[in-house]
């Protein structure tokens, strides 16, 4: 709709102009020192999500995974090692999320793999399998099936 997409420019404008604002501050000619920003929002909820959707959430995931292990849990137990008595930074770990996605062997991506390497693969069959293999796992639900 228009509202969104007035509200989505101007949220874009906004996040630049920031952006900018903080890149003046700084004599880049002369300094080795900058603020980089990365805007990570997670997984988002459509109604059907189309494989390129997935990979794009996976990827931030990972680049989620990678600044929880070096910005929290690093930085963290560098404070607690020199006693700073800094209070500690609670925060969801998403590697359980990771390793669903991208285990070796049982992962989505190489069960997807293996689907696609029958003679006749099929949505119900990777469906199935996935749901099999990772019955237990509190991410991954099997959905209802209707009457």
């Amino acid at each position: 709709s228009a509202r969104d997409a007035l509200a989505k420019a101007i949220y874009a404008r906004l996040f630049d102009h920031i952006v900018n604002s903080t890149n003046h501050c700084f004599e880049f000619n002369q300094s080795q020192f900058y603020i980089g920003v990365l805007d990570i929002a997670g997984f988002e909820y459509f109604q059907e999500n189309s494989f390129e959707q997935f990979t794009i959430n996976y990827c931030n995931e990972k680049l989620q995974e990678l600044f929880n292990q070096r910005i929290l849990k690093e930085e963290q137990e560098l404070y607690e090692r020199e006693g700073l008595g800094v209070e500690p930074v609670t925060y969801t770990d998403n590697e359980d999320c990771i390793a669903l996605i991208d285990c070796k062997g049982t992962g989505i991506i190489d069960l997807l793999n293996e689907e696609n390497r029958l003679p006749k693969p099929s949505a119900d069959h990777f469906t199935d399998n996935l749901h099999a293999i990772h019955k237990e796992h509190f991410r991954l639900a099997v959905p209802r099936k209707s009457k």
